[in-house]
């Protein structure tokens, strides 16, 4: 309702301007162009024989320049404010969800991205490779990343802001969810799927923050909730086109790397520390919930991938203790999903390279392995199928 209330203002001004100057150039062009009657002798009179006679008004001999500069004058008030204010565009505010809005799925998963790409309501093959996946991730989206959207951050780095973790501390709840939900309606858009199909690609990675899901405890600041219902959004832009989807659970309670992409830079204290292993149970929990959600009638056609956890510090926190954590997540995923159903679910190498990861879980139920190439931004997927043996990496997510 404020969207179309700024919409309506933005219009009104722009013709409220339009008026002033037609009204300007009616009351003032007329206003000169007055009689004008002067005396002339008439030729082959006598020179007492004087008359007066009517001389064609300056603004009739000049019509053609005067048309000109009256449609040059309206083109300026017409042109000028809707330059500024681009009324067409709307508000950012104009792709605002209201904040008690209920993403309905859609039951239509017919739409087919291009050709080469099966219809979301037919199988994507992913065990036999003969259709590639290409895609595309959208980062700095869901989960902040200063490095991807400075401008959200630099305004209160003199404040000590690194992260999505201090940067809602030190804005407080109302003002970081203004931030935040501006971001998330702006940075994203329908078009952004469009543009992702005429690319000619099939697939989209969103990373997601645990906080999107709730369920936080007292000292995080993280917004809650709000980053779920613009997911539902993306999902049912991407299933519009026939693009298939891998959410990712991008940051985990206690950061899995302490990196700022993990909403905390600092201390690990997933895994590692006092609260490391709660931390990595309230993983679990999350991860059963999306699990648990994506493989519903509703969503299992469009969300066919799903990322268990980016980028562990496996080095830090100990391939071990990730590799243990990652069978109990695959246990807690598939016992939400069933066995053969639900998404495929992808796992991080945790910077340790395939090899590390040779015999990790092998038959396992629909499982990829990833590493990211940090020169081109992409990932790989290894594919450990139900028997026993590897297929050869394909390119992924770029």
């Amino acid at each position: 309702m404020d969207s179309m209330v700024q919409t309506a203002g933005r219009w009104l001004l722009v013709w409220l301007l339009v008026f002033i100057t037609l009204r300007t150039v009616i009351v003032t062009i007329p206003s000169s162009f007055h009689s004008l009657r002067t005396l002339q002798v008439t030729p082959f009179t006598s020179p007492l024989h004087i008359r007066t006679m009517p001389v064609r008004p300056w603004y009739k001999r000049k019509r053609n320049l005067i048309l000109l500069a009256i449609v040059v004058i309206l083109t300026t008030a017409i042109a000028a404010p809707l330059a500024i204010f681009k009324p067409w565009e709307g508000s950012s505010q104009s792709n605002l969800l209201p904040r008690d809005a209920m993403i309905t799925p859609s039951s239509d998963n017919s739409a087919q991205v291009n050709q080469y790409t099966p219809p979301l309501d037919q199988p994507f093959d992913y065990q036999k490779g003969d259709v590639k996946i290409r895609g595309v991730s959208l980062g700095g989206w869901l989960v902040l990343e200063p490095f991807i959207t400075p401008s959200l951050f630099n305004p209160y780095v003199p404040n000590g802001v690194v992260d999505e973790w201090t940067l809602c501390a030190h804005l407080g709840p109302d003002a970081a969810t203004n931030l935040v939900e501006e971001h998330y309606a702006t940075w994203v858009t329908e078009d952004t799927f469009v543009q992702i199909k005429d690319l000619g690609l099939n697939h989209v990675r969103i990373p997601i923050g645990y906080w999107a899901m709730g369920n936080l405890t007292t000292d995080e600041p993280f917004i809650p909730d709000l980053s779920w219902k613009y997911l539902l959004r993306g999902i049912e832009w991407a299933r519009k086109y026939g693009i298939r989807v891998m959410v990712e659970l991008h940051a985990a309670p206690g950061s899995q790397n302490g990196w700022n992409q993990s909403g905390k830079m600092g201390q690990i204290t997933w895994i590692n520390g006092t609260t490391g292993w709660t931390n990595a149970q309230r993983t679990l929990s999350y991860l059963q919930n999306m699990a648990a959600f994506f493989a519903s009638p509703d969503y299992m056609h469009v969300n066919t991938l799903m990322g268990l956890l980016n980028e562990p510090a496996a080095r830090a926190i100990g391939a071990d203790n990730v590799m243990a954590w990652y069978r109990l997540a695959l246990e807690t995923v598939r016992n939400a999903t069933g066995n053969g159903k639900g998404p495929w679910a992808i796992i991080h190498d945790g910077f340790l390279g395939l090899q590390a990861w040779s015999d990790f879980m092998r038959g396992s139920d629909r499982l990829m392995i990833g590493m990211e190439h940090q020169s081109s931004r992409s990932l790989s997927a290894m594919i450990f199928n139900q028997e026993h043996r590897k297929t050869k990496p394909q390119l992924l997510l770029t």
